[in-house]
């Protein structure tokens, strides 16, 4: 009996032993545990981003005092991970996706024992604001911690960078643009300065309309000299090519003496004939809009630029009005440059009375076609004319009635030569004709037909009847009678003085010795 209880007794202690062993081991997995829980805790509080730890079944365990902060919502309101995919979408669909994500994650890295795949998506805060995050989760034991990383900024800084980079883009491509525009309008400029007159000019500014201003109809209108009528010298894009002359004063645009701008009118849909101040509206049809710009310089109107868009693009539109206002501009300086040009050599080599070629172009041409006959073996007639008893007409009806003597007779003789023929103004009452590729014997027969014009023709002044008016004429040849100008022109002033001394109203012909 004795030796049982000892027995007994001594499985007792074993027993004991065990349990306080057991007991032993479980206070300290508790401590582990307890001081895990703390380490997540610590950890969780001081992360700099919003962070959630759950267990697998996704009940929410801890919530950072930042994320609280970030999003709004506490741990009685997201009890689980599906209650805050719910809460922060307000479109349900979007929820579940990403809470089918988020449960297609867990269940691969459970499966295959690898970290969960982040989430890249959009929330709404307990406030309504809507915030971009990155969801990323990493697997600690039995536990998930999620790291909430908020993109709004970054995003809003991204999307801020896009559409600069975008606005940059443009600027840059509308950059290129103006510099190709420019470079076009440079070498346009640098091209109507070695032109001579309106009619060189013309070509140019046919050549770069179209490439200043692509997608339209453009034409360029010029005053003719008498400042009565506007004539279209350039046309490009959908244009007739008939040309149009109209007086300043159909242009509404010249009537207001600015640029003027009409929209088209669309019917159904369809793009109609534009009514405006548009002067070649047949021209027009089908455009959004077109553009009259009156071109001045030095206080003159020089023309008008038309331009017709069908590019419905404002932008667009507004680039190119903006360019055509510098390109008229230009062509308006230009314009008045030439015809100064014209004007000034005009004074320099004609007779300011009748308008003929003076004495000065006339030795120059005298050189010229000289030197091309001689090239050519081609001959040069020269025609001297004199008006019989000039002073005798000056004396008796004035010095006025004698200019108007002198107008009419420029103009039979401009009208009675060929178009290559040159009528000058030797000086006072003599005149010169430079006849080239004209033998001497149809120079004579040229000269006789002068003579019998005027023999005939009864001249009138202020309303008077002044009779008729004889010329004497001489008349030689290069090369029969020189080998040089001077030679030549010598030639016929002596046959000049021979018809007059022999009873004028006659031609004599120089003496070939």
């Amino acid at each position: 009996m004795i030796k049982d209880e000892k027995k007994t007794k001594r499985q007792l202690i074993e027993e004991l032993s065990v349990f306080r062993q057991q007991v032993g081991q479980l206070d300290f997995d508790e401590e582990r545990r307890l001081k895990f829980d703390e380490l997540i805790r610590t950890f969780v509080e001081s992360s700099p981003v919003p962070v959630v730890v759950s267990d697998r079944d996704q009940k929410t365990l801890y919530l950072s005092r930042k994320f609280e902060e970030t999003f709004g919502y506490d741990r009685q309101e997201i009890a689980t991970l599906n209650d805050w995919w719910r809460v922060s979408y307000s479109d349900r669909s979007g929820g579940d996706k990403v809470i089918n994500s988020w449960q297609n994650n867990i269940a691969k890295a459970i499966q295959n024992g690898r970290q969960i795949d982040s989430i890249e998506t959009y929330v709404i805060c307990k406030d309504g604001a809507k915030r971009y995050v990155e969801f990323k989760f990493v697997n600690v034991g039995d536990q998930y911690m999620m790291f909430c990383h908020d993109l709004t900024d970054a995003k809003r800084t991204e999307k801020e960078l896009a559409r600069a980079n975008e606005k940059l883009k443009v600027w840059v491509c509308e950059l290129e643009m103006q510099n190709s525009r420019m470079n076009l309008l440079r070498r346009m400029g640098e091209a109507l300065h070695t032109c001579r007159n309106v009619e060189d000019a013309s070509p140019i500014i046919k050549q770069y309309g179209p490439q200043l201003f692509p997608k339209t109809n453009g034409s360029l209108y010029t005053l003719d000299e008498s400042c009565e009528k506007m004539r279209s010298v350039v046309k490009w894009g959908n244009y007739s090519n008939e040309d149009i002359m109209l007086a300043p004063g159909d242009c509404e645009a010249l009537r207001v003496g600015k640029p003027l701008e009409k929209k088209g009118k669309t019917e159904g849909g369809q793009k109609t004939t534009l009514n405006s101040c548009i002067c070649d509206s047949d021209n027009w049809i089908g455009i959004c809009s077109a553009m009259c710009i009156p071109m001045k310089a030095v206080g003159q109107v020089q023309g008008i630029l038309h331009l017709g868009f069908y590019n419905e693009d404002e932008a667009y539109e507004r680039g190119v009005k903006e360019l055509a206002l510098v390109v008229a501009e230009h062509l308006a300086l230009s314009l008045a440059n030439l015809k100064m040009q014209d004007t000034l050599r005009a004074q320099a080599i004609r007779d300011p009375l009748t308008g003929l070629f003076n004495r000065r172009y006339m030795e120059e041409c005298l050189e010229r076609e000289f030197h091309r006959a001689a090239r050519k073996r081609h001959p040069v007639s020269i025609i001297m004319v004199d008006i019989d008893f000039f002073k005798l007409f000056n004396d008796a009806y004035g010095h006025d009635a004698g200019d108007d003597l002198l107008k009419i007779l420029s103009d039979i003789f401009q009208n009675n030569v060929r178009k290559e023929d040159i009528v000058c103004r030797f000086g006072g009452e003599e005149f010169v004709l430079i006849m080239p590729d004209m033998p001497l014997n149809v120079a004579t027969q040229r000269a006789n037909q002068l003579r019998d014009e005027l023999k005939n023709y009864n001249f009138h002044y202020q309303g008077v009847d002044l009779g008729a008016v004889t010329i004497s004429l001489g008349v030689a040849a290069f090369p029969g009678h020189g080998n040089d100008a001077p030679t030549v022109l010598k030639k016929a002033d002596d046959a000049l003085y021979k018809a007059k001394n022999n009873g004028r109203n006659r031609v004599e012909v120089a003496v070939i010795k």
